[in-house]
């Protein structure tokens, strides 16, 4: 394979690129035709922008030479591209821009056709224009045509220059042709109510559009389902009816393909996208007008954190991880993987230009569906979508990845009935939520953005993405805000009335747990920790240091044993009996019998009645009840109180945001609740600090994809 590849002829090293500018230093042996036709042998250099000329390509003599032959100057190279087009070539040219002081282009000849594809790879990037091949090898196509099809089919498209103003084709015309914008921008139109051409969204270089015509199986001509009309001045290629036959004769079966993927695929798509899984079939047939096909190479980022956001995505297939850079550690962590009919970027249909908070890189060769802000609004406009609904529901179901408390044990039925009871809210940097004293009335989760806290004009804190505040709101009547919340940036939450929430967590006891912890802080319960997700594992850590971990073990089992019971059949009464009995035994020798190797400490009274029930065979979901209720009032009793003096227990506090009652804050906060602020002692500890942020990325990082939830 290496002297297939002839490596020696050519040497590849990294080089420094700016993120926009991703090449490799490259340099080796080419030939270049002369202006008499003789083909000559000469070392050639990219050579990086740290020189006076800029980026640009250099060819010398031989490889020691220090002054070059030629220069060709990256700023003016129009269009690189294969000779010949066939899938051996080896030779490449590089067309110059009009204007440029020298010759208009150069013809290259490189040693094996495996280096002329890496020195197109390297020098494609400075290209102001794109060749029909790069047009085609960007597009959705290549998804199903191979190397010989691209070829083939790059050959028929033809260039067709349009004017600005200049229609393209128009609605209800006879669909003979198929385009692929080489270059420009062209405006799609569709019918308002009124009869009138409605602009409903644009088409840029890489987009394609009359692809009706590969996907109609009739032998009826289609028609337009929409207009065209250049908005700046373009350039089209052009496949022609007869083109097109000629293609789908060669290539056996591409045709049917080709419906898959722009038809059958694209629908099946957004079908498993939630917010619009119901459209009709007219809304879904103006919806497709205005997505784009994006194709990525494996390793290809699609944007960097940072960059101004004005497109949401579908996965069509593939593959993409998401990044942050650390720049303390300066490396990047992955938040999540994203892959088939997933969906990611929605904060930038509702906040023009938002900066990206990560970066994405394909992982594997990916096609992606992408829907512009304007285009987006214009189609709920059409199909009367409001945006709140289609927000709630995405944003919604992203909370649970983000493992917040309240979300941890609501179930995935559930969330559509929190969605209705959620509003989005948006806010500009320096707009304040709530001030100090204001009467709180709704509490509040972070979608995008940064909101800092405020007590007495003093900022104690900033918070971010998946974070929450205003819950003391919703479970303490008439309590004042202990604090002002103010954006730092462009921010989206999401927004629940006192009403709302307690409309949805009555039956949900559990879930409040994490905003019982927050309010009492050392003074909360046990059963609080308990039904914590966190909490109960700090505690059962606790334990385990004490020794005492069997009434944990004990308390998750019989209460696991309770649930299974209640959940049984009546109709199978005989065989769940018999069931019943026998897991009732394996507790029973497990804990309670004497001498059983982790016997709990209950009531001999209580211990005796256990036993007789099992002996019996009259065990029930309510055996273990009272000894559940009992080994919980013990580890209360027992444990509790030097849990709370604890590290395990600060840290606790520090991950749900402890709160402290003092008297100031008990003047403030009324007879009714006391008052609360919130306590940051032991932030400045670097052990619990960065064990917190362990916890942190271990809940909204690689496990952000994760939709499983523990019932406890």
């Amino acid at each position: 394979m290496s002297s297939e590849r002839n490596r020696a002829s050519m040497r590849f090293r990294a080089s420094a690129a700016s993120r926009n500018m991703s090449i490799r230093g490259l340099e080796g042996w080419l030939e270049k035709k002369s202006k008499l036709g003789y083909w000559q042998k000469r070392f050639f250099r990219v050579l990086s922008n740290e020189t006076k000329l800029g980026n640009h390509l250099a060819y010398f003599e031989n490889t020691t030479t220090v002054t070059p032959k030629g220069i060709i100057p990256a700023s003016e190279i129009d269009l690189v591209e294969l000779y010949d087009r066939s899938k051996n070539s080896k030779s490449f040219t590089i067309a110059m821009v009009p204007g440029h002081n020298g010759k208009p282009s150069y013809l290259l000849r490189a040693p094996t056709p495996y280096i002329c594809s890496k020195w197109l790879g390297a020098l494609k990037p400075f290209a102001k224009s794109l060749s029909p091949m790069d047009v085609v090898t960007r597009s959705a196509l290549i998804f199903v045509f191979n190397d010989a099809m691209v070829r083939a089919f790059a050959k028929l498209l033809k260039p067709r220059k349009v004017k600005k103003g200049e229609w393209v084709c128009r609605k209800g015309e006879k669909a003979t042709d198929f385009y692929m914008l080489r270059d420009g921008k062209i405006g799609i139109f569709i019918r308002g109510k009124d009869g009138q051409e409605v602009h409903y969204c644009d088409q840029t270089p890489i987009c394609f559009f009359g692809e009706s015509v590969f996907i109609n199986h009739s032998n009826s001509i289609p028609q337009r389902t929409a207009s065209s009309k250049a908005m700046e001045d373009s350039e089209l290629l052009v496949l022609s009816e007869s083109d097109r036959e000629g293609f789908f004769k060669q290539f056996g079966g591409i045709q049917g393909r080709l419906h898959v993927l722009l038809q059958v695929g694209i629908n099946k798509r957004i079908e498993q996208v939630p917010f619009l899984s119901k459209l009709k079939t007219s809304e879904l047939t103006k919806l497709k007008l205005g997505l784009h096909y994006r194709a990525l190479k494996k390793g290809q980022v699609l944007f960097y954190e940072g960059d101004p956001g004005h497109e949401f995505y579908i996965v069509y297939a593939g593959s993409l991880k998401i990044v942050q850079f650390d720049s303390k550690s300066a490396e990047e962590i992955l938040l999540k993987t994203v892959g088939k009919a997933e969906c990611f970027g929605e904060i930038a249909l509702m906040l023009s230009g938002i900066p990206r908070t990560a970066t994405v890189i394909a992982n594997t060769d990916t096609l992606l569906l992408s829907i512009t802000e304007e285009t987006f609004k214009s189609f709920l406009e059409i199909a009367n979508l409001p945006m709140s609904v289609v927000m709630r529901e995405r944003i919604v179901n992203t909370f649970k990845q983000y493992r917040i408390p309240f979300f941890d044990k609501i179930p995935k039925d559930s969330f559509h009935k929190l969605a209705l009871e959620c509003q989005v809210e948006t806010y500009d940097a320096g707009d304040v939520i709530f001030s100090e004293g204001d009467v709180g009335d709704k509490f509040y989760i972070i979608s995008f953005g940064q909101v800092a806290v405020n007590v007495d004009g003093k900022e104690i804190k900033s918070i971010g993405q998946g974070d929450y505040f205003g819950e003391i709101a919703l479970v303490v009547e008439e309590t004042p805000r202990t604090a002002t919340c103010k954006c730092l940036t462009q921010t989206v939450l999401l927004a629940m009335s006192k009403d709302s929430f307690r409309k949805f967590f009555a039956d949900r006891p559990e879930s409040l747990a994490d905003v019982e912890l927050k309010i009492a802080g050392k003074k909360c319960q046990i059963r609080s920790i308990l039904y914590h997700p966190k909490g109960v594992e700090l505690f059962t850590t606790f334990l385990k240091q004490q020794y005492a971990e069997e009434s944990m073990e004990f308390w998750h089992e019989v209460r696991a044993f309770r649930k299974w019971a209640q959940s049984l059949d009546p109709a199978n009464t005989e065989d769940d009996a018999r069931e019943m009995l026998s897991r009732a035994e394996d507790l029973l020798e497990k804990y309670i019998r004497e001498g059983a190797l982790r016997q709990v400490n209950i009531s001999s009274e209580m211990q005796e009645r256990i036993i007789k029930e099992v002996d019996e065979g009259v065990a029930t979901c309510e055996t273990f009840i009272e000894a559940e209720g009992e080994v919980i009032t013990l580890m209360s009793r027992d444990k509790l109180g030097r849990f709370k003096q604890s590290k395990e227990f600060e840290e606790l506090m520090l991950i749900v945001g402890g709160y402290e009652v003092n008297a100031r804050t008990r003047f403030k906060g009324g007879k009714k609740r006391g008052g609360s602020r919130i306590e940051l002692k032991g932030y400045e500890s670097e052990t619990i600090t960065s064990k917190l942020q362990s916890k942190r990325n271990s809940i909204v990082s690689p496990a952000v994809n994760s939709q499983a939830t523990s019932e406890r």
